[in-house]
């Protein structure tokens, strides 16, 4: 049962082994949450093989810019450019500037078009 739950697999190689378990890797992959925590938990870096899935939530794909990539992670741009706290979080915290592709769901909400002003000095608001 083991070999095919992300989620037991993530906490074997978390909480059991305590470090990465490559046997593990390809089911972890398959699921976004799971290949998030592994980046971030096990591996403390890049998790190559579950960027796919990552990339389908904008949350995750912030989360993991921002703390395994430390820097820009395009897969995930299209999917964080959707949501406009994301999208305003990654320009901030990621980018620390302009994020383009996000400016549209950023201009939709007020509270973060001023914030975004105030970060890139570009007013969406008009």
């Amino acid at each position: 049962a083991i070999a095919t739950s992300a989620e037991y697999l993530f906490m074997y190689a978390d909480h059991v082994i305590k470090g990465p378990f490559p046997e593990g890797e390809k089911a972890i992959a398959k699921d976004a949450n799971y290949s998030l925590l592994y980046a971030d938990h096990v591996l403390k870096g890049p998790f190559p093989k579950g960027e796919a899935a990552i990339a389908t939530v904008p949350e995750f794909s912030f989360r993991y810019a921002l703390s395994c990539l430390k820097g820009p992670f395009p897969k995930g741009e299209d999917i964080i450019a959707k949501d406009s706290f994301f999208a305003y979080q990654y320009a901030c915290d990621v980018l620390k500037g302009r994020f383009e592709a996000g400016e549209d769901a950023i201009r939709k909400k007020d509270r973060i078009v001023e914030k975004y002003k105030k970060l890139t000095g570009i007013d969406l608001s008009k």
